[in-house]
């Protein structure tokens, strides 16, 4: 899902680790859970506030920058293990929750997206970010409380004329709805699993 040269990372404490493994994508969220999505989101914001005013010349390298930034938590998020990533507090999903609903919220009345279908290229890794966060059982619980669905469907009912979202955002979009769906189906099967072990178990007196 996502590529970058080096997944190579410097830890608060000293280590560099790979998060782009199970072990560095934990080492890293046990050393910044308390601000794991409010750093990057703080990064971006400061990215993000460059663009304004209309200095759309610098968006290949901004594309570049915020890319780097938010890739961090797309890569720990999607090699990290359930266990550890529950441990990323509420309050931190729901900053990342608040960055992202925020910009759907401003792209649903941009003129571009309404008569195109279209937001700039340095967004979609966004919904990427987002993908990977939905393989853990915590984000889709606070994405259900922020009601982050309605506001995702109100960005792209605000397509004018029917028209349909640029195949990359309809990919990305649909992308994320799998990553919820697959998740509720492993973890649906791995309830059915375990009950019937346990009547298994039962029945030859285990």
């Amino acid at each position: 899902m996502f590529s970058i040269d080096s997944s190579a990372i410097l830890l608060p404490d000293g280590r560099t680790v790979n998060f782009n493994t199970t072990k560095g994508a934990d080492a890293y969220i046990l050393c910044n859970k308390k601000n794991y999505c409010s750093k990057i989101v703080r990064e971006a914001t400061v990215v993000r506030s460059r663009l304004v005013g209309g200095n759309l010349s610098l968006v290949d390298d901004e594309t570049t920058v915020l890319y780097q930034i938010y890739s961090q938590l797309g890569i720990s998020s999607q090699a990290a293990s359930d266990d550890v990533f529950a441990l990323i507090p509420e309050s931190e999903l729901e900053c990342w929750f608040d960055h992202f609903m925020q910009l759907l919220v401003t792209w649903t009345t941009n003129d571009t997206w309404r008569s195109t279908g279209e937001i700039n290229p340095r967004n979609d890794v966004l919904f990427k970010v987002t993908t990977a966060m939905f393989r853990h059982k915590s984000t889709i619980a606070v994405a259900r409380d922020k009601d982050f669905l309605r506001v995702l469907a109100d960005f792209l009912e605000a397509r004018s004329d029917s028209g349909l979202p640029h195949f990359k955002i309809a990919q990305h979009v649909c992308n994320m709805l799998n990553s919820m769906t697959c998740f509720h189906l492993h973890h649906k099967n791995s309830n059915k699993d375990v009950t019937k072990e346990r009547k298994n178990d039962a029945r030859v007196g285990i």
